[in-house]
């Protein structure tokens, strides 16, 4: 019997019984389309998940830490209360949370794939949008940089947080930046979850044909930070003086020395100068 045909009409039925016999085929349809096979959750891509304790002899999942559902269960229950209680846990979460600078997200409304909708419709709905954004401050929340800062300043607000750039502060073209490479604009947004913002180029070292030997990329550097923090934060640099890597170049004394100089000229302070001999607490960075 089709299992979706339970109940096919009958030649010389009455008519009460064929909208009986009507009304119960759908009631077993709407069963049939609605039924949950209990194992689907072990099915991916038409192979079955191997359960917990029967994995063949030999294989490499005979070896797991754990052969049934209850042992899962006891250690999955002690890392959540790792990562609630334990320093170093919560610590290791924190700094690999994704985080956002600049202008954050931006959004468009669209039509849904596959489907037409009216031009006038996707602007009403982007107007929408656009609206909330605006309301709700919303590129405002979404600076974690600033967040952050302003929790270490409520945590201990005698010790300044340094900030940490990348080199597309200097080098425009920088990859490291996706879509925000050569938006010099963001980085005003960036000083402000800090006291003391930096920034680390190597030129000696550089991968790139356009760096690589060109010490005044520190200097450029520096002035367009100086310029986001409006001249009235510490600027920092870092400075190049050993091999990166067992093919990159050695820094000579003199390029060091230039390095150096090229910085204090260009308004970089060193700790003493940068902020009254106060040594930085906390550092907050930002991989470009």
């Amino acid at each position: 019997m089709d299992a979706t045909q339970p109940f096919a009409a009958q030649p010389g039925r009455s008519s009460i019984g064929q909208q009986l016999e009507r009304r119960l085929s759908e009631a077993w349809q709407g069963l049939w389309d609605s039924f949950v096979d209990p194992r689907e959750p072990s099915w991916d891509d038409g192979a079955d998940w191997v359960a917990l304790g029967a994995a063949p002899a030999g294989s490499p999942l005979e070896k797991s830490p754990f052969l049934n559902e209850a042992q899962l269960r006891d250690i999955r229950d002690q890392c959540r209360a790792l990562a609630a209680a334990n320093e170093f846990a919560i610590n290791g979460h924190e700094n690999r949370i994704s985080y956002l600078v600049g202008s954050g997200h931006t959004y468009r409304a669209a039509a849904k794939k596959g489907r037409d909708a009216p031009a006038e419709l996707c602007q009403m709905a982007q107007a929408v949008l656009d609206e909330f954004v605006y309301a709700n401050n919303w590129h405002r929340r979404q600076q974690e940089i600033v967040r952050r800062y302003d929790a270490m300043h409520a945590g201990d607000p005698t010790r300044p947080v340094y900030l940490n750039l990348g080199q597309g502060v200097a080098y425009e073209e920088y990859i490291g930046r996706g879509v925000c490479s050569g938006h010099l604009e963001h980085y005003a947004e960036y000083a402000r979850g800090a006291d003391i913002v930096s920034f680390d180029i190597y030129p000696v070292n550089s991968e790139y044909d356009p760096v690589r030997g060109n010490l005044w990329y520190v200097p450029q550097g520096i002035d367009r930070l100086r310029e986001a923090v409006d001249y009235e934060k510490p600027v920092w640099n870092w400075i190049e003086c050993t091999r990166i890597s067992d093919t990159g170049a050695r820094p000579t004394p003199e390029q060091v020395e230039a390095l150096e100089a090229l910085g204090y000229a260009g308004g970089a302070k060193d700790e003493d100068d940068g902020d009254g001999g106060q040594d930085p607490s906390s550092e907050s960075t930002e991989d470009e």
